[in-house]
């Protein structure tokens, strides 16, 4: 269940509340824990995403439970079996804040009668992975980062394939810049249409296909990219409202742009201000079968909409 409210509802303006537990700390404190931990003893390492949590190898990244106090942010997870474990496994992971660079975790494994208490120190992704609103800079972090594929034998110093994905140097190597393996192609291109990366895909398939295979690559549906421009009278209030019905600031997270219908209305709606927004909290599970709403939140983005509609119509000349 989503709300959908007033003007066209992609500046994604994110209402930072949460159902299921209260946050006393700023969403980008809890959220610098993403990345990957190692115990001092190097036998146990735990990962945690953007609202996950995995044991390495043994026990797969898993929805976890988020508490946040102000003194701290616990992630916790459950397993039914993990591997070189006997029945059902439990870990909690909590990040002090201010200290994203250290985990204090307890591992459980009842039928074996384990219990692990352990410091684990970051070994991949940064504390200020999640600390900027600018899109790319969130990839670059939080992808880049947080997965290692900027390790300085990959794709960091040692650049492999020609590919520097280091925090600075990313944007650069990817959007404008000539493809290694398609001579004449650009990795990433701004600005091309949906058709033109479509072409460029298929081609590169067919291109590449082994074994003397025949390839057919097939259009099923395109939909057009967009960017917007949050700024104005109208995001003004959209914002206000927020900070209004949430109790604090919203936080723009600039997410969206590939969602077909926004490109639609810019076209057909030229002069209209386009606001996406997503209301849900970690355990809504959004697209998924058991995608939920929490009442708190959902009362206020009703709130909020009111709000918005009230300030809006105070912007008539």
């Amino acid at each position: 269940m989503r709300n959908a409210g007033g003007l066209f509802l992609v500046a994604l303006l994110a209402a930072p509340g949460i159902g299921h537990a209260k946050r006393a700390v700023a969403p980008e404190t809890w959220l610098c824990g993403a990345g990957e931990f190692v115990s001092g003893d190097g036998e146990m390492v735990v990962d945690i995403g953007h609202d996950s949590i995995g044991l390495g190898d043994a026990c797969p990244m898993t929805p976890a439970t988020v508490k946040s106090s102000k003194k701290r942010a616990t992630f916790s997870g459950r397993w039914a079996g993990c591997t070189g474990f006997t029945g059902p496994v439990r870990v909690a992971a909590k990040l002090a804040t201010g200290k994203c660079n250290v985990l204090d975790v307890k591992v459980r494994a009842p039928k074996q009668k384990i219990r692990r208490h352990f410091q684990a120190s970051r070994s991949k992704g940064d504390p200020k992975d999640c600390q900027s609103s600018d899109t790319f800079d969130q990839i670059q972090r939080r992808i880049f980062g947080a997965r290692g594929c900027r390790v300085e034998t990959c794709h960091g110093s040692a650049k492999s394939g020609g590919l520097d994905l280091r925090v600075g140097a990313a944007y650069a190597s990817l959007v404008g810049a000539a493809a290694t393996g398609a001579p004449g192609d650009l990795r990433v291109a701004p600005g091309d249409s949906a058709q033109l990366v479509f072409d460029s895909v298929a081609r590169h398939l067919q291109r590449h296909a082994p074994w003397g295979a025949q390839v057919t690559v097939t259009l099923e549906q395109l939909g057009e990219p967009c960017s917007i421009d949050a700024t104005g009278p109208a995001y003004d209030a959209a914002r206000s409202a927020f900070a209004e019905a949430w109790g604090h600031e919203p936080v723009d997270i600039g997410i969206g742009g590939s969602i077909p219908f926004i490109a639609t209305f810019q076209e057909l709606f030229p002069k209209a201000s386009i606001l996406v927004t997503g209301v849900e909290d970690p355990h809504g599970n959004a697209h998924g079968p058991n995608e939920s709403l929490h009442w708190g939140e959902f009362e206020r983005a009703c709130v909020a909409e009111a709000l918005l509609l009230a300030k809006l119509a105070g912007l008539r000349p």
